[in-house]
């Protein structure tokens, strides 16, 4: 049984799987990044939801899951 990471965008209510946890905490602070920005959000601001996000894993933008994958069957 192996390990994926689920990253929930809220807006546009899409999710993206990454076996790499720090491939999805990446991700999950790029899309922060580049929503705050483009709502006009402060630096500080913008590191505050960062902030958020790896410490909770849940933001209004976004949520990051750990899910356990089986073995597919045939």
């Amino acid at each position: 049984m192996g390990h994926i990471y689920v990253l929930r965008y809220k807006y546009p209510n899409a999710v993206e799987a990454f076996e790499s946890y720090d491939d999805a905490v990446d991700a999950g602070v790029a899309f922060i990044t580049e929503m705050g920005e483009a709502n006009g959000l402060s630096e500080m601001e913008i590191n505050d939801e960062v902030s958020e996000f790896i410490q909770f894993k849940n933001t209004e933008a976004v949520e990051l899951y750990c899910c356990e994958v089986k073995e597919a069957r045939q």
